[in-house]
């Protein structure tokens, strides 16, 4: 806590004593790490350079390191990192400066971040979103589902097979953005994405592993959550055909072990629910058969509603 202090200090004297001419040098030195800090002391103080320094230096690719807090170092473009510190800090115009990142600099990670980020200004750049799926940038390895999401948005049929052969491929512990994609595009071109987590559960099964797959996995819950949307989402025979199996193989989380009964995942709960949200008649029985123990639980957990008088209401308003 001392050394941290000590640094704290140091900086801000540095910061204060260093002229904008000074920093102005620094922007051009050699150094990346120096050029970054130069940008960053004039950001703080909300210099009127930073307008030009940031549309002259977007294609300063060298790579800085960077604290990320409790998430450790981290590694970035010294342009991204520009673009960062620069938001809130300048007088250009954020649409500008979209359109300008969107079709001039493609391979920042930035850009990437843009479109599911500003959809309300990316809105207008399908193609450019596409080739920036298509060519793959290495800088946007950790924000390609992101970008799929984005581009099925646009709902183009042109982009089916492209969104198609990204979900063949392995994504790892992604499976949740998987279904998040197609819960949101619910086409039968997408459905084996559903198929392929069903049939592994039921290889789970057999194996008499699902639970402890359940247990070792906080996310896989969660996973199947998005799982059941996306699969009701579809509103078909077939979709009410896996959904009603799932009851009858017991492919659910289910751990009666649980001593947290606070926190306790209901799947009969959370499926109403969810058949609530995507209701059609070929849910219909599957309702009248998970009714019971839905509202069992409902009746255990539920909180009771308490009412808040309205004066109270509005005054949190002003600080929230």
């Amino acid at each position: 806590d001392n050394d941290n202090a000590r640094n704290d200090k140091f900086i801000s004297l540095v910061d204060s004593s260093t002229t904008e001419q000074e920093l102005q040098k620094l922007i051009v030195c050699e150094h990346p790490i120096l050029r970054a800090y130069a940008f960053n002391v004039l950001c703080r103080r909300e210099s009127p350079l930073v307008n030009n320094i940031l549309l002259n230096h977007l294609d300063d690719t060298a790579i800085i390191s960077y604290c990320r807090g409790e998430f450790g170092p981290d590694y970035t473009t010294v342009s991204d990192y520009f673009l960062d510190r620069s938001e809130g800090k300048t007088t250009l115009l954020k649409k500008d400066i979209i359109a300008k990142v969107i079709k001039e600099y493609p391979y920042l990670e930035k850009t990437a971040f843009l479109f599911f980020s500003e959809s309300d200004f990316t809105k207008q750049y399908h193609k450019e979103l596409k080739d920036i799926i298509q060519k793959d940038y290495p800088w946007h390895y950790n924000r390609r589902k992101d970008l799929l999401f984005s581009l099925s948005e646009y709902k183009n049929n042109d982009d089916t097979s492209l969104i198609k052969e990204h979900l063949e491929s392995n994504w790892g512990k992604d499976a949740g953005k998987k279904f998040w994609i197609v819960e949101k595009n619910p086409i039968s071109s997408y459905f084996f994405v559903i198929e392929k987590f069903y049939k592994s559960l039921l290889s789970y099964k057999y194996q008499g592993v699902l639970e402890t797959q359940y247990q070792r996995d906080q996310n896989f819950e969660l996973i199947f959550d998005r799982f059941i949307n996306a699969t009701a989402a579809y509103k078909s025979k077939r979709s009410a055909g896996i959904i009603k199996n799932l009851i009858q193989e017991n492919l659910y989380p289910n751990n009666p072990n649980n001593k947290d009964k606070l926190f306790e995942y209901n799947f009969h709960y959370s499926l109403l629910k969810t058949l609530e949200q995507y209701d059609c008649d070929f849910y219909a029985d599957i309702k009248k058969e998970i009714l019971p123990r839905a509202k069992a639980y409902e009746k255990k957990y539920a909180l009771s509603s308490i009412e808040v008088p309205a004066a109270v209401i509005n005054e949190k308003s002003k600080f929230w």
